[in-house]
């Protein structure tokens, strides 16, 4: 587990590629992450999520936000056996860029552990992408091996600068995972990513997407340009 001269650091932010980080990162010793309310119905994963202290949010209830940031600043505030992970992105994507951070977890001015994950391919990137579940994972097991690599950043306990503002704290730890992928800052919103969904699996079209997204980017729920091609490009490198 991750110290800082001798303090245990109850938060792990961590890039979002795949289903499968869960999994890397579980094989580290990490096993408590956010994860949507869906997983806590699943009779299996969601019950061993449930004892290893996984929080669950509902992304469509500001109530279960509001729960959640509660639960956070607990968790922070008395750290349990297990660190808790977060993937401030928000949104798997091919990892060719560093997305905008939520602030959720850098607002309880805790110590961080930042962890890059990154899959090094030659032909099939392994990630998530657009072939869905099963095409991902079928086309994964064509591959002889899959790599995947970690980088672990120094821990970062913040300045009171930081702490008094949650969006200069995020924005600093985001910079310093770009900078040690050697990928530039991307500005994908979670907003555009479904956007980009439904015009792929066909409920929208592009024009009615873009007409939605130059709506909603006056109301500040999606980035200034659309930019859904960066998420289509994810198969390759």
């Amino acid at each position: 587990m991750a110290k800082l001269k001798g303090f245990r650091l109850p938060a792990v932010v961590a890039t979002h590629m795949s289903w499968q980080d869960i999994l890397i990162l579980a094989c580290q010793g990490y096993f408590s992450f956010i994860s949507t309310a869906e997983l806590a119905k699943n009779p299996i994963v969601g019950a061993c999520a449930k004892a290893w202290g996984v929080v669950f949010v509902d992304r469509f209830s500001k109530t279960s936000r509001e729960e959640v940031a509660q639960t956070l600043q607990m968790r922070v505030a008395t750290p349990g056996p297990l660190p808790l992970i977060v993937f401030p992105e928000g949104v798997t994507h091919n990892g060719l860029q560093v997305l905008p951070f939520k602030e959720g977890i850098f607002r309880t001015g805790g110590a961080i552990q930042p962890i890059c994950l990154r899959y090094p391919h030659k032909y099939w990137n392994p990630v998530y992408t657009e072939s869905g579940f099963i095409g991902q994972f079928l086309r994964t097991l064509t591959q002889i091996h899959n790599r995947a690599a970690l980088t672990y950043l120094p821990p970062h306990l913040p300045t009171s600068e930081e702490v008094a503002d949650p969006s200069l704290y995020a924005n600093r730890i985001r910079a310093k995972m770009a900078d040690a992928l050697h990928v530039p800052l991307g500005e994908v919103t979670v907003g555009d990513r479904r956007l980009f969904q439904k015009v792929w699996f066909g409920r929208m079209t592009a024009r009615e997407a873009l007409e939605e997204h130059a709506t909603l980017a006056k109301e500040g729920g999606h980035s200034a340009h659309p930019t859904p091609r960066v998420r289509e490009s994810g198969t390759h490198s």
